[in-house]
Parts: C-alpha cells; structure tokens; sequence
C-alpha cells in the first residue's frame, strides 16, 4: 500500500487500505491506531468523504484508536451513504460492525480494544 500511494497519492484506496490494516491487524504488535486514522483521514479526504467503503475504514482506525464518538459517527455516515448508493451489502457489514461496537461500548464500558472480530 505503501508503494501505491507514493505512485497514485491522488488515490484513496491505498491510503483506506492501509488504515484497515493498521486497525484490525490480526498481530496485535503490527497494529498502529494512530497512523489508520492518518491514512484513514486522508483517504476520507480524497474521496470528498463521500465514499462508504473509507468512511467504514476509518471508523474502524477510530474505533481502535479508542475514539467512540468519531467511529459512531463515521460508521452511520457510512451506512445512509451506502444505503443511498444501493449497496446492500455494504450496509448490512457496516451495520453489523456499528451495532458490534456500540454493545461493546456499552457492555464494557470502554471503547479500547481489538476490532479484528468485526
């Protein structure tokens, strides 16, 4: 991801990538909340924060990051943009990781800890 975004830094796919993978890596030493939301934002801002898919990925970066309200908010927005773009199942995953994450919040009173379930 890395290589594509220095070629194509006008391309926010790459940067969306990166911050999913830096968010929900499955070896937890190799996560890095901090840069998903830097790679998370700037590809929000490519896209014009108009493209569901990077506004599920960087909630997900907040979400790791510990920020709650920030991923509540992205994931919703995600979910009305996906839905008015008649992706369905889009919707139905965003969905899912939002309702996940908003029990874990409320279940455990905090809103740390590893998203790789969702």
């Amino acid at each position: 991801f890395d290589v594509a975004s220095r070629l194509r830094p006008t391309w926010p796919e790459p940067f969306s990538r990166t911050a999913w993978t830096l968010a929900t890596c499955a070896d937890p030493s190799q996560r890095n909340p901090a840069q998903a939301v830097a790679a998370g934002l700037r590809a929000a801002e490519l896209s014009g924060y108009g493209d569901p898919s990077v506004l599920d990925n960087l909630a997900t970066a907040h979400a790791e990051a510990g920020e709650a309200d920030s991923a509540i908010a992205l994931w919703t927005r995600a979910v009305e943009l996906a839905a008015r773009l008649g992706n369905a199942s889009l919707v139905r995953s965003v969905t899912a990781r939002l309702e996940a994450y908003k029990t874990k919040v409320r279940d455990e009173g905090s809103d740390k800890g590893s998203l790789r379930r969702f």
